[in-house]
């Protein structure tokens, strides 16, 4: 009998649970459900001039404070997996964000929802960050605190996809998107899917540029905006280690917010040329050109295509128009043996489409 109550009771638990906002798989990593409550899930941080330390929504009551008004800049910027706001890209962008004029800084805060080694569960929780993401934005919007005209949010890795999301959920609640939308290496396990309402797509702003610089490991090798860049073939990055061990390529992801980081007060600029993918640009198709566009903070809106380009191997990494000594290789570069590359080589134009838009 003893038993029996106490496996009830046991039930009756675990059905509490899975009828809270959050509940917990059994790897212990906190799934969210898509409509629990936004102040459990998302934070934000606002930096500007009045704020150079930050001001804590949370902790101010969910205010956000006066002197915000829809003339200025707006900037989100979005951590990725295993991140918290004071990590990729905030780390590298902020800092320099804050040294333009007139410039509103929002880091967002979800780390409990993304940490190592939830990965499956963290995609999972994208959705509902999403949506809170959207409504606050709404939000802001009713109150003339920001214009979609200055607002610009920069995702990083599983961050990139959540401002894709983000901008879907509020077209599908107003008609509206967002103006802007910067990918940096935008995550790629359990991404790859031609489901554009699952992941960032051209379609989820009025302008999508997309920095990639680890297409082997954690960023995706196609291109998902209306302009992509691959500094050094988004394959490898300087200064990272042997391509071998995962913290090389933890450095080659990380590199695309320092790349966006130095270009907004470069003077020398990452500046690229048009090439179709990367298939043509390793199989020597295309060389620099008359075509050319700046990678990061003044990328044109206007800009189309993907661009090709190299760094430096070390700070400050931008080479202007230096396009001297391109290298167009793989082998040796990656954790894939020159078997396999040999094997994909022998595949063609069905090669090619794998480097295409998916």
């Amino acid at each position: 009998m003893r038993a029996t109550c106490f496996i009830l009771a046991l039930a009756y638990l675990l059905l509490q649970l899975v009828n809270r906002a959050t509940a917990f798989d059994h790897q212990g990593c906190r799934v969210v459900k898509p409509h629990g409550r936004c102040s459990s899930i998302l934070n934000y941080h606002l930096y500007n001039k009045a704020f150079p330390s930050g001001y804590d929504l949370a902790r101010r009551g969910l205010i956000w404070p006066e002197g915000l008004n829809a003339s200025q800049h707006f900037v989100i910027l979005i951590h990725g997996y295993n991140g918290n706001m004071d990590r990729s890209p905030n780390a590298e962008i902020r800092p320099e964000l804050l040294k333009v004029p007139n410039v509103n800084v929002v880091s967002l805060e979800f780390g409990a929802l993304v940490p190592d080694p939830c990965y499956v569960q963290s995609v999972e929780n994208a959705r509902p960050v999403s949506i809170c993401l959207a409504r606050q934005v709404r939000k802001l919007l009713g109150k003339a605190k920001v214009s979609l005209e200055l607002l610009h949010v920069i995702g990083y890795g599983l961050g990139a996809h959540i401002a894709g999301l983000a901008s879907q959920q509020l077209q599908a609640e107003t008609n509206l998107r967002f103006a802007h939308i910067t990918a940096l290496d935008p995550a790629k396990p359990l991404y790859l899917t031609k489901d554009l309402s699952a992941r960032l797509d051209p379609s989820d702003a009025d302008f999508v540029d997309v920095i990639h610089t680890d297409v082997f490991m954690h960023g995706i090798l196609q291109p998902l905006g209306h302009v992509d860049f691959y500094p050094n073939m988004g394959v490898t990055q300087p200064s990272c280690g042997p391509s071998q061990n995962i913290e090389t390529h933890q450095c080659y992801h990380k590199r695309s917010a320092e790349y966006y980081a130095e270009s907004i007060f470069s003077k020398t600029g990452f500046w690229g040329f048009y090439c179709t993918e990367l298939y043509a640009f390793l199989h020597n198709e295309c060389q620099p050109n008359t075509r050319y566009e700046l990678l990061g903070y003044y990328t044109r809106s206007k800009a189309r295509g993907a661009y090709f380009l190299a760094t430096n191997q070390e700070y400050p990494f931008a080479r202007g128009f230096n396009f001297d000594n391109l290298d167009r290789t793989i082998r040796g570069k990656t954790y894939m043996t020159d078997g396999f590359i040999n094997k994909i080589s022998e595949m063609g134009e069905s090669a090619r489409n794998l480097t295409k838009y998916i």
